[in-house]
């Protein structure tokens, strides 16, 4: 499963998990902040074998988890200016996606293991 994390877990990384979704890639979003959304636990960071920081607070959060470390972890930074599926929030996440040179090993850039 891909986590997507970001601050509130409503706008961009529930996009990216849509939008993963759609294309029947396991995933599921996340937030830091306190009253986030879907907040980020442990349970979800040990079930992820990708995870997708949007921010890199949200990168240095997601290593304050007791199983940090167990898979590859990624930071695409795409500020917080978006809404919920607006297009521009999509075509940022890919255009980010497809420009970060530090994919894992078997992942791509569209997130799915080859």
């Amino acid at each position: 499963m891909i986590l997507f994390v970001c601050s509130q877990g409503r706008l961009r990384s529930r996009t990216a998990e849509l939008l993963c979704l759609f294309d029947g890639i396991a995933a599921r979003c996340a937030g830091i902040d306190k009253d986030a959304l879907a907040p980020l636990t442990d349970t979800l960071v040990r079930q992820a074998s990708l995870i997708i920081c949007m921010e890199r607070k949200h990168l240095n959060a997601v290593t304050e988890y007791a199983h940090y470390g167990a898979c590859p972890v990624v930071q695409l930074g795409i500020p917080d200016e978006y809404d919920r599926l607006e297009f521009a929030c999509a075509t940022s996440s890919i255009k980010s996606a497809s420009m970060t040179k530090t994919w894992p090993a078997p992942w791509t850039a569209a997130g799915c293991c080859c």
